[in-house]
């Protein structure tokens, strides 16, 4: 899945991007906890519960860019 955020705006995709600038490897339901703030995203990169490739920076910065809903839903589908 390709992740885009440009222009306040962020869209994905399925397939791959050419030149990503950062790149996420982690089973899904790693990740789901990680962006509903059951497991601490540093601690859980740490642990090897996911990787990642590229510029470090921006997964720093994914906490601002994505916060959850008021509730703390966070839903996957199409």
């Amino acid at each position: 899945m390709v992740l885009s955020i440009a222009d306040g705006q962020c869209t994905f995709r399925e397939g791959e991007a050419k030149f990503p600038r950062l790149t996420i490897h982690s089973p899904g339901e790693i990740w789901l906890k990680v962006a509903r703030r059951e497991i601490n995203p540093a601690k859980a990169l740490m642990d090897g519960l996911y990787r990642v490739e590229g510029e470090m920076s921006l997964l720093i910065r994914m906490g601002e860019l994505f916060q959850a809903p008021s509730g703390g839903e966070v839903r996957v589908g199409r």
